[in-house]
């Protein structure tokens, strides 16, 4: 029956049974991957034909987007009134919210918006 209750608790442990195993999967691939044991066959491709990119270079690259970015806002004859601690702000709230949304959003497969649809 389509849509009836019938089969809700057949869905609910079947569900409840992929989520433990998926978990565990999870668990195993995490640990792997700290101890750089991951067997993926995209990383192998990639560690075989690549060079590792230097970290510096994204520190670079950070400090010059945070500088254009603030340069931007206060030049202009500050037409586009944001001032530098604006940026800042915007960057540090960012950085504290982004993780837990994206866990969330992660385990659950559901997306929150704020303003209705995305």
């Amino acid at each position: 029956m389509a849509g009836g209750s019938g089969d809700g608790g057949l869905r609910w442990w079947c569900k409840g049974g992929a989520k433990v195993g998926c978990l565990a999967t999870r668990k195993e691939q995490t640990k792997a991957s700290f101890q750089h044991k991951f067997g993926d066959v995209h990383t192998r491709l990639m560690k075989k034909n690549y060079d590792p990119v230097p970290q510096w270079w994204f520190y670079t690259l950070l400090v010059v987007v945070i500088g254009l970015t603030m340069l931007t806002c206060e030049g202009f004859g500050r037409q586009l009134q944001l001032p530098y601690w604006g940026v800042l702000l915007t960057m540090a709230l960012a950085f504290v919210f982004t993780l837990p949304i994206d866990v969330i959003t992660a385990t659950t497969n559901q997306v929150y918006y704020i303003h209705g649809r995305p």
